[in-house]
């Protein structure tokens, strides 16, 4: 009996012996199955970006929680590692070459890996808007590529341009959409009633609904335009309507839904305070200060003299409301140093020379015309200006020497 126990158990222990020996050849075999598999699946996927002669149209929504809307990109593969990329943001007949690869990382990934000033100005959380440049491919098929940005998560598609559509007239396209309808405040009707206001802060509408109900009173409604109107990051349903698509209606100076068998649609309107460009040209008084300001030749910047004792300042006309914007430059030298015209937050002290941050005007709706000025968006923080000194550039922590002039709480009141 004792040796057929022991028969046994040196039995059991073969088989357990055997049975490891099996599970990890079997796990060996996995691994590699596992490796062919993804090496398959990106061989199959580089065919497919590759293939479409004009390339691909991306629609790209940089930011977390695509804060800043979407973003028309077009990108051309080639067989070589390199990527043509175009934009909406760069001028509509250029495009830079860099390179690209397709890897494993947690899944498939497409990352366009060398220097692209076009992505970078997209990708850059600092002085950029903060998008990817690496994506997770969760589908991809001959007239539809999907992805997930590896940091922002935010959804990113691609589709094939059409063969007989240059880049640089659909980017055109798109740029004339954003022309022809320009402003920034709009009324949301459904079914011929007006449901909420909306309002635009770069390519994301916030609706406010009207009335009170079990709805969040805002919805952050991210989008992109296209050569035709615009098309929502994810549909809006209100009351049992969906929303996704809006075509361009310049005659009524309106969005109108494209969904099939939707009566909705978004119609612009004029905030109060807006101004006309050559309305907001004249002298006013900041303070103790007389500043001027002045029209260029292009209609879209001004510029102002005695906003900064020692220089001039540029300020864009926010045709969308109708108001001046001022955002961090430079002005010139000052004392042997370069002068940086920065945003600045009074409280932390803290303050800001990145391109794009600074503050927007909000103008009074009386006269005379009163101009107070208001972070932004960018950073969030901004409440005043500050000229900062720098010992080189460009302007860095490690050049900067110390303040020129502050300008706090800037308000301009209109003298003519």
């Amino acid at each position: 009996m004792r040796k057929q126990k022991i028969y046994t158990m040196i039995g059991l222990l073969t088989l357990l012996l055997l049975g490891a020996c099996s599970l990890h050849e079997e796990e060996n075999f996995f691994n590699d199955s596992s490796a062919n598999r993804m090496s398959e699946a990106l061989k199959s996927y580089k065919e497919i970006l590759v293939a479409p002669e004009n390339g691909w149209l991306m629609q790209y929504y940089p930011g977390n929680n695509q804060a800043f809307g979407g973003y028309n990109l077009l990108v051309s593969f080639d067989e070589n590692g390199s990527a043509t990329i175009a934009d909406e943001l760069a001028d509509a007949d250029k495009s830079v070459t860099s390179l690209y690869t397709l890897k494993q990382s947690a899944g498939p990934a497409l990352t366009f890996d060398s220097y692209n000033d076009i992505m970078h100005l997209l990708s850059e959380p600092v002085g950029g808007l903060g998008g990817d440049f690496e994506f997770t491919i969760m589908s991809a098929a001959p007239d539809k590529v999907v992805m997930s940005g590896t940091k922002t998560r935010n959804m990113i598609t691609l589709t094939p341009m059409p063969k007989e559509r240059t880049w640089t007239s659909y980017l055109e396209g798109v740029l004339a959409n954003q022309d022809a309808i320009f402003l920034g405040t709009f009324k949301l009707m459904v079914n011929g009633k007006e449901v909420g206001s909306v309002v635009q802060d770069y390519n994301v509408f916030t609706l406010t609904y009207n009335g009170a109900d079990e709805r969040d009173p805002k919805v952050e409604i991210p989008f992109l335009y296209t050569d035709e109107g615009i098309k929502l990051y994810e549909p809006i349903i209100i009351n049992g309507v969906a929303m996704s698509a809006f075509k361009s209606d310049v005659a009524s100076v309106s969005f109108v839904c494209a969904d099939a068998g939707v009566d909705a649609k978004l119609e612009a309107f004029y905030p109060g305070g807006y101004r006309f460009y050559d309305q907001l040209v004249g002298t006013y008084k900041m303070g103790t200060r007389t500043v001027t300001v002045t029209a260029n030749a292009d209609r879209k910047i001004y510029t102002l003299t005695g906003f900064y004792s020692l220089s001039r300042v540029q300020a864009e006309y926010a045709r969308s409301i109708g108001t001046l914007s001022i955002k961090a430059q430079s002005v010139g030298m000052a004392y042997g140093y370069y002068a940086q015209l920065c945003a600045w937050n009074t409280s932390s002290g803290n303050l800001n020379w990145m391109e794009g941050f600074g503050m927007m005007g909000v103008n009074s709706t009386d006269d005379p015309l009163t101009i107070s000025f208001v972070d932004n968006g960018v950073w969030g923080e901004s409440d005043s200006f500050i000229v900062y000194a720098f010992s080189g550039l460009p302007p860095v922590n490690g050049n900067a020497v110390g303040s020129i002039e502050r300008i706090i709480g800037p308000v301009l009141v209109k003298q003519d």
